[in-house]
């Protein structure tokens, strides 16, 4: 299936809520023939992160707004909007939100590709 262009807004995805974090996918893989995901998350203060276990594919985290504690690599650090982080493949990746204002981060995936 060829990819074709496509405007987006976060109340057209569908969202799911769990543990006070709101998660969009704004394009899946499908939509991208297998590219990349995008999924933005909203978090309320204090919500609990998502486990997460070391992640299958190149993830790249952008920090829209609010403060974030991200825990990737080993390496923990607090993050504000502006910061991004890359986390390659087979990584440990957590993202906590920690200030007093929601929090907002989007999540690009891509699959690794093997040569």
């Amino acid at each position: 299936m060829k990819p074709v262009g496509k405007f987006i807004h976060r109340d057209q995805t569908g969202a799911t809520a769990s543990g006070g974090n709101e998660i969009a996918t704004l394009l899946s893989s499908a939509e991208t023939a297998g590219r990349f995901a995008v999924r933005e998350i909203v978090a309320e203060p204090g919500a609990a992160p998502a486990p997460q276990l070391p992640v299958a594919d190149n993830r790249y985290v952008f920090v829209v707004a609010g403060e974030w504690e991200i825990e990737a690599g080993g390496e923990r650090r607090v993050a504000r909007g502006g910061v991004s982080v890359f986390i390659p493949a087979g990584e440990r990746y957590v993202a906590r939100p920690i200030g007093k204002s929601p929090g907002k981060i989007l999540e690009i995936a891509a699959p690794v590709v093997r040569r």
